[in-house]
């Protein structure tokens, strides 16, 4: 079938079925009903060289266990996707360019299929996965997008090897589901690489509407309380950030908020003005990653997060290393920072976080200052050769301060500012040239059993 146009169909311009096959080539399919083409019932066409637009629904759909091949095949204003895979469809989904789409390539209700070298370009969402569907998505191209790729709904797959370029909102947007995100590119974004929130967009009921209303099955409240289910049972999902690649985002590599709880690991982040950023209420574990060149610095913790912060190497950061401020909550545990140049961990804005076991060293500020109302605990670090104090208790900060190994450094060990409060206590301090312990007239922090020698 060969250099046909289908448009204006009350339903489908084709449907291919029980196992029907054959080529579908070169066609034009446009303004349909409900798709250009459907393919179900392991109906198994080869669909290459066609294109697909303007349809009221879905430019193409495989669905009920639908298989076939479709390849270098355009997709570009259909009203709701351009390619639409659920109850396990499995085509092979490749070389096809996917443009001006509101989602280029959606998968719901169990959708699953390999998807490589796809171009999605200029889209709302160049793929959505959703409803358990578990695809794998690699070596694509997704540029100009406002979000790249969004998984959501219990949504799940393999997203590996792609490159995300100059998005307008994110990169990937991981709400609930467990996706891995693995060994890409997030590039030159003007907001996020991957952003991590909890589901919001509008009520179970409403979201359930949508996704039925081009089936011929009726939505009735046992359907609304599966979607509802769903969602509940994806909000237990943690999605995988793992050895991507970070660059040139304008405000962060990776955020998390919402109550979302991502492991982000081994990535590279570079040239953002933060390299992860933990904000209103998102938790996660940040382990393992290595960050530097930032505007800003490497992670902010801000508005009543939690995560834990652990084992990352952050260097040759504008400002701080890691920064904590209004209400951050969390662990930050044996991480390495470096040639920072104003301050390597800075608390402040009621931090209560538990600050541990980091290495901190040749900053061109201070090692850790806390102030602002910081009520965090900052024990057992090890730092050296910082120009400014090892540690500045600033004003109005009430941390407990203890058991830390200062040494080396070309400024204070210890400073304690007068209007300071908290407890400095057992630290280990020698061989600072600005001199051990510096406690200003007037504080109220408890300041005792410190050991000072040398400098």
């Amino acid at each position: 079938m060969t250099r046909n146009y289908f448009y204006k169909g009350l339903v489908d311009g084709i449907w291919v079925f029980d196992e029907g096959e054959g080529s579908i080539t070169d066609n034009e399919f446009y303004d349909n009903g409900i798709s250009g083409l459907a393919i179900s019932a392991a109906g198994r066409p080869h669909v290459t060289k066609n294109t697909f637009h303007h349809s009221q629904g879905y430019g193409c759909r495989v669905f009920d266990e639908g298989i076939g091949m479709l390849e270098v095949n355009k997709f570009f204003k259909n009203k709701l996707a351009g390619l639409h895979i659920s109850t396990n469809g499995n085509p092979v989904i490749t070389k096809n360019n996917f443009e001006d789409e509101e989602v280029g390539l959606h998968f719901a209700d169990d959708g699953f299929c390999f998807v490589e070298h796809n171009h999605f370009k200029k889209c709302v969402i160049g793929l959505l996965i959703q409803e358990r569907s578990h695809p794998k998505i690699s070596k694509n191209r997704f540029e100009d997008n406002k979000y790249g790729l969004e998984v959501s709904r219990g949504g799940r797959g393999h997203i590996f090897d792609n490159i995300f370029a100059r998005h307008s909102g994110a990169g990937a947007h991981l709400l609930e589901g467990g996706p891995i995100v693995k060994k890409n590119r997030f590039v030159d974004g003007n907001e996020v690489g991957v952003l991590c929130s909890s589901e919001k967009r509008g009520s179970a009921k409403q979201r359930a509407q949508t996704r039925w209303k081009f089936t011929t099955a009726a939505l009735t409240e046992s359907k609304v309380d599966d979607f509802q289910n769903l969602v509940k049972a994806a909000a237990s999902q943690v999605s995988k950030v793992e050895e991507n690649i970070f660059e040139g985002n304008k405000l962060y590599g990776v955020q998390v908020c919402s109550k979302s709880n991502p492991l982000i690991k081994k990535n590279s982040f570079t040239k953002s003005k933060y390299g992860v950023a933990i904000t209103n209420n998102g938790q996660g574990t940040i382990l393992d990653n290595k960050m530097t060149e930032h505007i800003a610095g490497g992670i902010l913790m801000a508005s009543n997060c939690n995560p834990v912060v652990e084992r990352n190497e952050i260097y040759h950061e504008g400002k701080v290393g890691i920064q904590l401020e209004d209400g951050a909550d969390g662990r930050v545990e044996s991480n390495k920072i470096h040639a920072v140049n104003v301050c390597a961990i800075f608390i402040t804005g009621l931090s209560k976080a538990f600050v541990a076991r980091n290495v901190i060293y040749g900053n061109d500020g201070w090692g850790i200052r806390t102030q602002g109302g910081a009520t965090s605990v900052v024990s057992h670090n090890n730092i050296h050769t910082c120009k400014k104090a090892a540690i500045c208790v600033g004003d109005g900060s009430e941390c407990d301060i203890h058991t830390n190994q200062l040494h080396d450094g070309l400024g204070i060990g210890i400073q304690v500012e007068a209007a300071a409060k908290g407890h400095v206590h057992k630290n280990f301090i020698r061989d600072h040239k600005g001199g051990g312990l510096q406690v200003e007239k007037g504080t109220k922090a408890e300041v005792k059993l410190n050991t000072i020698s040398g400098g």
